[in-house]
């Protein structure tokens, strides 16, 4: 009496239209977890949080980066990792004089004077960068003067 009537052509067809729905939900799932973007912003807080001078690297494996005053993303296989930095705001620095710094170069061979690292650190604090391909990330905890900056440059 109340069996379904598998004969009916409209059973078939809601049948048909359940199935493609369920693989169409299926196909847009990510097929693996996001990138730890956590644990890039825990090694930048390690660093930011120090009381002197210090440096890390964090490896991202080829991912895209993107790297602001307050958070960073990570993008790989398709999924996006985003997190929040706990002491900020850094100095987001790209390739440039900046992310010489980062990388280990000493202010003092990159700017002419305090003043020019300050107003470098002040201007890319302002900013976030865009997606770029990194291996690595470096941050340093920098002070020359009375400039005391966390840069972070992907690279």
């Amino acid at each position: 009496m109340f069996d379904t009537p598998t004969e009916d052509w409209y059973v078939w067809l809601g049948l048909a239209a359940v199935a493609a729905a369920t693989v169409v939900i299926a196909a847009g799932l990510p097929v693996r977890p996001p990138p730890d973007a956590g644990g890039l912003a825990a090694t930048v807080d390690t660093v930011a949080g120090s009381d002197g001078p210090a440096a890390a690297t964090h490896a991202v494996a080829g991912a895209a980066v993107r790297l602001g005053p307050r958070s960073v993303a990570i993008r790989a296989g398709g999924a996006t990792g985003t997190a929040s930095f706990v002491y900020g705001p850094v100095v987001p620095a790209g390739a440039g004089r900046l992310g010489r710094v980062a990388a280990g170069a000493p202010p003092t061979a990159v700017f002419a004077a305090p003043a020019a690292f300050r107003a470098a650190a002040a201007a890319a604090r302002e900013r976030a960068l865009g997606w770029q391909r990194a291996e690595t990330v470096h941050v340093r905890r920098v002070s020359w003067g009375d400039v005391s900056v966390t840069v972070v440059a992907a690279q």
